[in-house]
C-alpha cells in the first residue's frame, strides 16, 4: 500500500503540527489571567511548561509584555521540574519555541543548548527523538534551515535505531511534517512517510500491527491527508479482523470506529462497531465482556 503514497502526498503548510509545542489560542473563554492561575496548578511538569508557554506567546501578542515575561519565568521553572532528561528535554523544546515566536531569539537559543544537553542523557533512541521536531521548529523560527536540517537529521538517525516496528513507525510520522514545513524539503517529508508505513505494514502481530496503522490514519488525518488516513485505516481494519483473540479484536476493531468518528465517519463506524460487538459477546470472560461493551455501546452514542 506504501508505495503509491509518493504521488498523492502534498506537500502541508507550517502550523499544522502533528504533535509537540503550540496549540489553538483561545476563543472566548477563560481569560489569559485565568488560563495562567489554571496553568500554574498543572501538576505535571512538561504539559505545565507547554501550558504556559503558550499563553505567554498571547499575552506577548495582546501587549502583555510584563506578563509574558512572568509566564516564561514560570515555564522554565517547570523545565526544571521535569522528571528525566526526556520530560526535560521537551519542556525546554517547548518553552524555546515560545522564545522565539515573541522575538527572545537569543533567550530561544540558548534554551535549545538546555535541551539538546538534556537530550544527549536520554538513552532510549525512541525517547531522543521526541524532542528534537520541536527543536527543528524553533531553529526554523529563528530562521536558521541549517540548525532544523541537524536536528531533524538527528531525530531521523535516532528513529533507525528503534528495533520496535511500532515504536519506528510513530517517531517516523512525527518527524514527517517538519519537512513539509520547510522549503524545498518535500522529497524527505515523502520518504518518511513511506518509511512510517512500511515500518507499520511489517509487524508481524496483527494487532500490533493494527495499532500502528491506526496511529498512522489519525497522524495523516492530523495533516489534512483525508485520503491516504483512510487508506492506513482500511489496512488497520484488515489487521484487526486477523486478530485471533475475541477480546483483542473487539478493543482493536473498536479503536478503529474511534478513528472513523474523529474522520466524520459516521455511518462506516457504526459498521465496524456491530464488528466490535460480535466479537467482545465471543468472550467467556464475563467481567472482560461487559467493560468492553460499555466501551462499544459509548462508540456507539456517538455514531448517531
Amino acid at each position: 500500500m506504501h508505495t503509491v503514497w509518493r504521488k498523492r502526498f502534498v506537500p502541508v503548510m507550517a502550523g499544522m503540527l502533528l504533535m509537540g509545542c503550540g496549540g489553538d489560542s483561545s476563543n472566548g473563554g477563560p481569560s489569559l489571567s485565568e488560563r495562567y492561575e489554571t496553568a500554574l496548578r498543572t501538576t505535571d511538569p512538561v504539559e505545565r511548561a507547554r501550558s504556559l508557554a503558550d499563553i505567554a506567546v498571547e499575552q506577548r501578542e495582546a501587549g502583555s509584555y510584563s506578563d509574558s515575561k512572568k509566564s516564561i519565568a514560570a515555564a522554565i521553572e517547570a523545565c526544571r521540574d521535569a522528571e528525566g532528561p526526556s520530560a526535560q528535554a521537551s519542556a525546554y523544546a517547548c518553552v524555546a519555541m515560545a522564545q522565539a515566536k515573541i522575538g527572545k531569539r537569543s533567550d530561544a537559543r540558548s534554551l535549545i543548548r538546555d535541551a539538546r544537553v538534556h537530550i544527549a542523557q536520554i538513552e532510549q533512541s525512541k525517547d531522543r527523538v521526541g524532542p528534537l521536531p520541536d527543536i527543528a521548529r524553533t531553529c526554523l523560527q529563528l530562521e536558521d534551515s541549517r540548525a532544523a536540517t541537524a536536528a531533524l537529521r538527528q531525530a531521523r538517525d535516532a528513529a533507525n535505531e528503534i528495533q520496535d516496528q511500532l515504536s519506528r513507525s510513530t517517531c517516523l510520522i512525527g518527524i514527517a511534517p517538519v519537512h513539509f514545513e520547510m522549503k524545498e524539503d518535500d522529497e524527505e517529508g515523502l520518504a518518511l512517510v513511506e518509511e512510517a508505513m512500511g515500518s507499520a505494514e511489517s509487524i508481524g502481530d496483527p494487532r500490533r500491527r493494527a495499532d500502528a496503522l491506526i496511529s498512522m490514519a489519525a497522524a495523516l488525518r492530523k495533516l489534512n491527508r483525508s485520503e491516504d488516513s483512510a487508506e492506513a485505516l482500511e489496512a488497520s481494519l484488515e489487521a484487526a479482523r486477523q486478530i485471533e483473540s475475541s477480546i483483542s479484536k473487539a478493543h482493536a476493531l473498536a479503536a478503529v470506529a474511534n478513528e472513523l468518528i474523529a474522520a466524520g465517519k459516521k455511518g462506516e463506524a457504526r459498521s465496524i462497531v456491530d464488528e466490535a460487538r460480535v466479537a467482545a459477546e465471543a468472550s467467556s470472560d464475563p467481567g472482560v465482556r461487559r467493560e468492553v461493551l460499555e466501551k462499544i455501546n459509548n462508540l456507539l452514542s456517538r455514531t448517531n
